[in-house]
Order: structure tokens, then C-alpha cells, then sequence
């Protein structure tokens, strides 16, 4: 549990400010 849970988006994947995709 030391990383987190696989999200359908990673926000550090992707540029600050942006939101999930549709």
C-alpha cells in the first residue's frame, strides 16, 4: 500500500491544471 491506487487518470502524468478526461 506504500503507492497509490492506479486512478484512470495520473495527474502527475499529466499537465498541473488539468482535469480527467471525458
Amino acid at each position: 500500500s506504500s503507492t497509490a491506487r492506479p486512478s484512470p487518470w495520473t495527474p502527475w502524468s499529466r499537465p498541473p491544471g488539468t482535469r480527467t478526461p471525458p
